[in-house]
């Protein structure tokens, strides 16, 4: 991947094309396309940030200085793993490659927020959604992403069916952001799961080459119901309930 980046490297053409047509190309066109393209960097949440090194653990580097009083805040839909994506990941592991402990996919960037705003915070992001509808979900492809800070790649499942929804879910959570002053989403979008991360591209590269063309298309016939929007801000975990 070239995280939740630099999305004005991708082609606008390729974007518009993936939301016509669902994320339908087919791997290797995938593989040439958007290895280099960037992603929203998965934040660690904190409770609340206090400044340490900016070494993290296993290797990870912080890419913000911590602030006193700065809460990582966090908007996405939590992914069960079903077999394939299980299967995905037991056939990649490897010295290099580690599984993300908690598949989402990311409805904000990593924000920071004082901790008096987080509570109306939640509730905004509550009211924003309170008339979207549950939908479904389904990845479209596997691809390599890598964070904006060049630290870390990861091995993610790309959406396919359900972008629209999402892309909705998210111009909700924008306007909140707006409102308390907080950056938008990355334009476009590019939904997506990390199911694996390295800090060596080249061992995500390797990954890649060892899924075979079946699994790929088993993972795109299981459906995964989005009926559930998160908001974490530090320790703080707050459910928002789509009807």
């Amino acid at each position: 991947m070239d995280s939740i980046v630099d999305y004005d490297s991708s082609s606008s053409e390729e974007d518009q094309d993936r939301k016509d047509i669902g994320l339908k190309r087919s791997l290797p066109e995938d593989r040439r396309t958007s290895k280099r393209q960037a992603l929203p960097k998965l934040p660690t949440f904190f409770s609340p940030i206090v400044p340490h090194d900016s070494v993290d653990y296993q290797g990870r580097v912080r890419s913000k200085p911590a602030v006193m009083n700065n809460w990582a805040t966090h908007v996405y839909l939590q992914v069960k793993p079903k077999d394939t994506i299980g299967a995905v990941v037991s056939l990649v592991l490897t010295e290099d490659v580690r599984p993300v402990d908690s598949p989402h996919i990311s409805l904000s960037k990593c924000l920071y927020l004082k901790e008096h705003e987080t509570p109306s915070y939640a509730s905004a992001i509550r009211d924003a959604l309170k008339s979207t509808k549950s939908f479904v979900l389904s990845f479209a492809q596997l691809a390599l992403l890598t964070n904006e800070d060049k630290t870390r790649s990861f091995l993610t499942a790309e959406i396919g069916r359900g972008y629209q929804e999402l892309t909705k879910c998210m111009e909700a959570v924008d306007r909140v952001n707006k409102k308390f002053n907080q950056p938008l989403f990355y334009q476009p979008p590019r939904f997506h799961a990390s199911i694996a991360w390295s800090l060596k591209e080249s061992s995500i590269e390797k990954a890649l080459d060892k899924i075979p063309e079946e699994l790929i298309t088993s993972l795109r016939h299981e459906e995964i119901v989005a009926a559930m929007v998160y908001v974490k801000s530090g320790d703080r975990l707050v459910a928002c309930k789509l009807e």
